[in-house]
């Protein structure tokens, strides 16, 4: 996240970027999972489905949805 937060303050990614990688991070940690503790496949499946519902909420990741099927191009938003 600090990577994208750089990126963010140097204009290479927008609010939004930072919202999706953020969600990415969540899925990809396991979120509160202890360090210990394995994460199995309906747990990742679980916490992807969560954050996706999350996500195709927002009306930026509508637009970037609506864009693409528009224009077949990624919006920058």
């Amino acid at each position: 996240m600090l990577q994208v937060e750089a990126m963010q303050r140097q204009g290479k990614a927008t609010a939004h970027d930072g919202v999706v990688a953020q969600a990415v991070a969540t899925v990809l940690s396991g979120d509160d999972t202890d360090l210990t503790e394995t994460v199995g496949e309906a747990e990742l499946l679980a916490l992807e489905r969560r954050e996706f519902m999350k996500l195709v909420r927002t009306p930026a990741t509508l637009d970037r949805i609506d864009h693409m099927l528009a224009t077949g191009k990624p919006l920058r938003n």
